[in-house]
């Protein structure tokens, strides 16, 4: 990944439809691995994927939040 994200639901990226909605910000990220794997020629697997959920919005270690 390239970058943690302090809060997902307070966390907008336009150009790539990710944050606000923990869901389909899951969806979308999952997407955008995908899309990659087809430029940079590693397999993911995006089946299941799941980083966020309405009770898990953070990805950032405790001792790393502002």
């Amino acid at each position: 990944m390239g970058g943690l994200v302090q809060d997902i639901t307070s966390f907008y990226d336009s150009h790539n439809d990710i944050g606000g909605d923990p869901d389909r910000s899951n969806r979308n990220i999952a997407r955008h691995w995908v899309d990659a794997s087809e430029r940079h020629g590693m397999p993911v697997r995006s089946e299941g994927f799941k980083l966020f959920s309405p009770g898990a919005s953070l990805n950032v270690p405790a001792e790393h939040r502002l």
